[in-house]
């Protein structure tokens, strides 16, 4: 089923079932909280994944023993991030440099809830997850400046999914960042889809599936694949609340 026909049927329902719209605002929070944490920290972690019910209780104030400091600040972080995407939707409705700086600073914030002054990166890093190398960090200014100007251009020429892509994949293809480049580009994802009028994504896809797709649109200028992706996730989110009473 085409996704127009999936977005029409549930936004039927949800104007009979108001209090469903909430609820699947609700789910629709924690999950990307959830495939975020799963996404950022696969490399890393030891031990088992962090599930919807113990980040309930992280973002209630509760501290958990099985979960390291370093969990409950990450959730805290998207917890706030999430939080500021949704609440400037009324505001804007394009990316902007504000508002990739701001995604990226919040999700960066330490453990005395400080924001890190100079969140660019000073080095070239070897970006394994994609097979690249990005540009020299002394023009990461021109590359984002770039990056911006096409969004611009193309933007009333785009769906949301495509928006979304693009503003993804070019976002990782320049690196801007010192840390969290890839949070803060699934963020911008979302950001579009919400500003689409579209539900976000939970990125409960497979990791090296994601991570082809994004290095054939890097590498190869291929972003067929990717949006293929996109698209197929946003379908089976809509189809799944679309089977909830």
């Amino acid at each position: 089923m085409k996704l127009a026909k999936l977005r029409s049927d549930l936004n039927e329902r949800l104007e009979k079932k108001p209090e469903l719209k909430r609820t699947i605002t609700a789910i629709s929070k924690l999950e990307w909280i959830e495939s975020s944490y799963d996404f950022d920290t696969a490399y890393t972690r030891e031990g088992e994944p962090l599930y919807a019910e113990e980040i309930q209780q992280i973002i209630k104030g509760e501290y958990l023993d099985s979960k390291t400091v370093r969990d409950h600040i990450m959730v805290r972080n998207y917890y706030d991030m999430i939080k500021y995407v949704y609440g400037v939707l009324s505001l804007k409705d394009m990316t902007d440099l504000s508002l990739m700086e701001r995604i990226n600073r919040i999700l960066c914030r330490d453990e005395m809830l400080r924001e890190k002054e100079d969140i660019y990166r000073k080095s070239v890093p070897i970006v394994k997850e994609f097979a690249m190398v990005p540009p020299h960090h002394q023009t990461v200014g021109e590359e984002l400046n770039k990056v911006i100007k096409n969004y611009n251009i193309m933007h009333s020429q785009l769906d949301p999914i495509l928006r979304g892509c693009f503003i993804h994949n070019e976002f990782l293809r320049a690196y801007p960042f010192k840390e969290n480049n890839e949070a803060t580009a699934r963020a911008l994802l979302n950001f579009e889809l919400l500003s689409g009028g579209l539900l976000p994504l939970a990125f409960f896809m497979e990791k090296e599936e994601y991570r082809a797709c994004v290095s054939r649109h890097i590498n190869n200028n291929d972003p067929k694949p990717f949006f293929e992706m996109i698209l197929k996730e946003e379908k089976k989110i809509y189809a799944r609340f679309l089977e909830m009473d």
